[in-house]
């Protein structure tokens, strides 16, 4: 638990823009590596998708975790306001925790980290598509465009929200 909790104020304290996301990319690759999956890079931006080494993956779900965050305009850094940090630590979490309990069900699960699901900046990204030959402004566009998604069962991302009102009662 102190693993994750670490993990989780390491990637709030070091938010980053959409495409940009290569520290956070880094420390999640190195953490997936170290429990022994296999991680396919996405090209032309950071994000992976990562499948339990050792079993032979159907790839029927997908867990999905959004890395960017947004701009602060208190500081003019970035933050993670809408808690893709909280996303990354769960998504590794999971991860762990099934490799410890029930590897077998890994074979089964792809755990996709997946770079700028805030729609923002667009010229700086429109930039670096354009350089890294990207067709989309947004990950999970680029990865639908180039098909990442078909053929898994189900697709599961979360995202954080507070406030009143949001829950019917």
């Amino acid at each position: 638990m102190k693993e994750l909790i670490e993990l989780g104020r390491d990637l709030w304290n070091n938010p980053e823009p959409g495409f940009f996301e290569e520290r956070t990319h880094t420390i999640l690759s190195r953490r997936f590596n170290a429990l022994g999956f296999s991680l396919e890079e996405f090209s032309g931006m950071p994000g992976f998708a990562a499948s339990y080494s050792g079993t032979k993956n159907t790839g029927r779900f997908a867990l999905v975790a959004d890395m960017d965050a947004l701009p602060n305009p208190g500081t003019g850094g970035y933050i993670h306001s809408c808690g893709h940090h909280l996303q990354c630590t769960v998504l590794y979490g999971a991860a762990r925790l099934l490799a410890e309990t029930n590897p077998e069900a890994l074979r089964h699960i792809v755990f996709a980290a997946v770079p700028a699901e805030e729609y923002i900046e667009l010229d700086r990204r429109a930039v670096y598509a354009r350089e890294k030959g990207l067709s989309c402004l947004s990950g999970k566009q680029e990865l639908l465009k180039r098909g990442f998604f078909d053929g898994f069962e189900a697709v599961v991302a979360t995202h954080a929200a507070a406030g009143e009102g949001l829950f019917i009662n």
